[in-house]
């Protein structure tokens, strides 16, 4: 009988047993629990109970309490034969057992008597030296068993779920010990193995959360998936040299320090260490090929690795979230590496020359800035660097025929070259880089799903000849401004190019097929050319001076599109749809020359015109000259002195060499200031507020010059734009909405104070300057001055 004693030469010689083995390993291990530190609970109520027949310890029990209820007692020692009768018996009746001795009692087989129930009511057997299943499971109370010197087998969950066991003594007779024996056990630190077993099996400690210590027996050749899962006070462990297979999970969530797998094993399964939060070093000496799946997982303080050079392939996820593993040299002689090998380490530099097959392995690792790829591998894995913040350059081998899904995304790559072999570009491969620019090589044939999606720092993308599919959002929320999609592609995704900056873009007549909200946030976007008969949809958040450009006048497009052309031909156009300066467009450009059967641009006027000072004052540069200029209450209106009949008068002023002069007409790309009278000084017919239309008929449409020629005055240029212009320090903005310094609204150019919008104008000086305002310098010898009233109330020339 192998019985635990619990005095100071056991331990010391527990210890001594344990350190040479660590020594011999060369590992740390971690001494057996010193048992003399367990405390019980006080014992009151004990029998000591012979049988001579097999199934009455009932009645030898009943017969030695008396008049005591059966219940109550806390320690029951037996000897003699027992059969399955009286297991029933202790399961039942004595649920506040706290110590079970059987040492002297013999397991008997009688035929009417060999079964009992489990806990879910399943016949269980006993027979001769031999334990059935769940012999005491669920026990909750018991603390102390003593397994029967003459025991030779342990069924299935003997003592499963008995959550107060602290001391288990093993005879050593036992050969064979079934699969949870020990399950759910959680307050067992310790149990001495019978030497004869050859198999720990399945979920054999599963949870015994306070397991410390345990001595695997010499002679034990298998250890079986989740041997000791979630033992998680476990520390140590010494696996012995006659070990050959250790199955899935087996040390899973313990708490390892150190491991040490002989060579002895020639199976090894996935997640066998994983979860391991304290294990730091790891000899893997074992007699396989690979590192399984999931070995190591999540063992955030393992730094050091030692592999048998056997081993020429990491498995999935082998090493993933061992955030303390830094170097890759152990791993020179592996050939392959597998899904995330090495995902959410910290390795600095790997270099990868000697793998054959790369499926993947290094993504979320923010320390990783260097990588040496193989020159031969014809494909990379899933997210392979995804995530791995400090990548800033790599070189592909020209080896390469595609790029993985999510491959790069995430890294802050700034530059790569694709190689001319690549075929394929796979879904969000390149999403949230920091690429510039990026050429799409001819071998290319597809690039996928948010491939070069939301690339902030990206400026150009050239797409070439021999590309035929574009996916959803592949090239999407990015700098570029101009897209040359080749005549190659065939299918473009949705919202392909969504949120660019892109200004003008071209679908081939090759499309076939194009997704909805292609163009989406594309705010400025100012012209669509579709030689496509592809449908187009409506879109949102696109300029609304967006000019569509179609082919063929029965391409399907959604009602939201205006300012269609139709070989060349718009029917309308309307720019600065509900005239608010600052709802306007802020861009305009027409890429192709066309023909406007109508052509209108809406302002919105309310500026304070007041006699004699300079106020109310806008800029206006239109990219056609109007035939028709009319207020929305007050019919047609001119610039003063135009020979228009009945018009009721504005004024109208251009830049030159000696200052602003009064005009009649505009001039197409020219910038202008216009003021309407508008003032209780005049009479009411003559005040001009709210919307005025500029309109055209039949006007050939140039196409938008590159750069709009400023007017020159003597002192700074009048800057006209067609796209919207952000507040700056050389930028001097008409003050339309707001007084400053003294001036009325509309009344001065000041530096820095407001943006401008699509078809305004500002001041930029003649050469550096220190001043904060411009004046309009709109005074004439004609003007009046604030103490010579308008006696008529009818706007005059010189008033302004």
């Amino acid at each position: 009988m192998k019985t635990i004693k619990f005095n100071w030469m056991f331990f010391l010689a527990s210890t001594m047993l344990v350190f040479c083995s660590a020594c011999s390993n060369e590992i740390e291990e971690v001494p057996v629990v010193n048992n003399t530190e367990i405390s019980r609970t006080a014992i009151t109520v004990e029998k000591n109970i012979e049988l001579t027949e097999p199934g009455t310890l009932q009645v030898k029990l009943e017969e030695a309490m008396g008049d005591e209820d059966v219940s109550t007692l806390q320690k029951l020692t037996l000897s003699g034969p027992f059969t399955g009768t009286d297991v029933q018996y202790w399961k039942t009746m004595l649920g506040n057992l706290i110590e079970l001795d059987l040492a002297d009692a013999i397991p008997t087989y009688v035929e009417e008597h060999n079964t009992y129930k489990d806990p879910n009511d399943n016949d269980m057997y006993l027979y001769d030296n031999r334990f059935g299943g769940h012999m005491f499971s669920f026990m909750t109370k018991l603390e102390k068993i003593v397994f029967p010197v003459t025991l030779e087998y342990v069924g299935h969950e003997t003592c499963h779920g008995c959550s107060s066991l602290i001391e288990v003594v093993l005879s050593d007779n036992i050969e064979n010990m079934s699969h949870s024996i020990f399950e759910d056990c959680r307050s067992l630190k310790y149990v001495s193995l019978p030497p004869k077993i050859t198999y720990i099996n399945s979920s054999f400690f599963r949870n015994c959360s306070s397991l410390e210590s345990i001595e695997i027996p010499e002679g034990v050749v298998e250890i079986n998936w989740q041997a000791f899962y979630g033992c998680k006070s476990l520390k140590g462990i010494v696996i012995p040299n006659t070990v050959e297979r250790i199955y899935d999970s087996a040390f899973r969530g313990c708490n390892l320090i150190s491991v040490h797998i002989p060579s002895s094993v020639t199976t090894l399964e996935g997640w066998v260490f994983a979860e391991n939060p304290n294990l730091k070093e790891v000899k893997l000496l074992a007699n396989i090929s690979n590192v399984p799946y999931y070995c190591f997982y999540n063992c955030p303080s393992l730094a050091k690795v030692e592999l048998n050079p056997i081993i020429t392939k990491v498995d999935a996820a082998a090493f993933e979230g061992c955030t303390a593993l830094k170097d890759f040299t152990p791993f020179k002689n592996i050939k392959e590496i597998y899904g995330s090998a090495f995902y959410k380490t910290s390795l600095e530099s790997v270099d990868l020359s000697n793998v054959a097959i790369l499926e993947g392995g290094f993504g979320q690792i923010k320390q990783l800035k260097s990588v040496v790829l193989p020159d031969t591998i014809t494909k990379m894995g899933y997210g392979i660097f995804e995530g791995c913040e400090g990548l800033e350059k790599i070189t592909l081998p020209s080896s390469l025929e595609s790029i993985s899904e999510r491959a790069f995304a995430g890294t802050s790559l700034k530059e790569l070259v694709i190689p001319s072999k690549v075929k394929m570009i796979d879904n969000q491969a390149f999403r949230e880089t920091k690429l510039v620019n990026i050429t799409i090589p001819a071998s290319v044939k597809s690039i996928g799903y948010e491939s070069f999606w939301n690339i902030q720092t990206l400026e150009k993308v050239t797409l070439n000849e021999g590309l035929e599919i574009i996916g959803e959002r592949a090239l999407g929320g990015n700098l570029v401004t101009e897209f040359n999609i080749p005549s190659t592609v065939t299918e473009i995704g949705e919202q392909a190019f969504r949120g660019t900056k892109i200004k003008v873009l071209t679908i081939p007549a090759t499309v076939t097929k194009v997704g909805g909200s292609l163009i989406d946030d594309c705010s400025d976007l100012t012209a669509l050319v579709w030689n496509t008969t592809a449908e187009l949809r409506d879109t949102w958040g696109v300029d609304r001076n967006c000019y569509l450009y179609l082919a063929d006048g029965s391409t399907p497009c959604g009602p939201n599109w205006k300012n269609i052309i139709i070989d060349g031909v718009a029917e309308s156009v309307v720019l600065c749809e509900g005239g608010w300066r600052e709802d306007s467009n802020r861009s305009f450009n027409i890429p192709i020359a066309f023909k406007a059967k109508k052509i209108t641009l809406e302002r919105d006027f309310g500026g304070w015109t007041v006699p004699g000072q300079s106020s109310g004052w806008e800029t206006i540069v239109l990219p056609f000259t109007p035939t028709k200029i009319e207020n929305e209450t007050k019919g047609i209106i001119a610039p003063f002195n135009s020979d228009v009949k009945n018009a009721k008068p504005f004024w109208l002023r251009s830049l030159t060499a000696e200052g602003f002069k009064d005009v009649t007409t505009f001039i197409p790309n020219v910038p202008y200031i216009i003021a309407l009278p508008n003032h209780n000084s005049y009479l009411e017919e003559y005040r001009l507020t709210g919307k005025i239309f500029f309109s055209a008929e039949n006007v050939d449409l140039a196409a938008t010059p590159d750069v709009l020629e400023a007017s020159v005055g003597p002192d700074y240029s009048l800057q006209p734009t067609y796209d919207y212009v952000q507040a700056a320090p050389q930028v001097y903005a008409l003050n339309v909405n707001y007084g400053i310094d003294g001036y009325h609204n509309g009344g001065v150019f000041a530096r820095s104070s407001s943006d401008v919008y699509a078809f305004e104008a500002y001041v930029v000086p003649n050469g550096r300057s220190a001043r904060s305002v411009f004046e309009m310098g709109t005074r004439s010898s004609a003007t009046r001055t604030p103490y010579t009233p308008n006696k008529t109330g009818i706007p005059q020339i010189g008033d302004m």
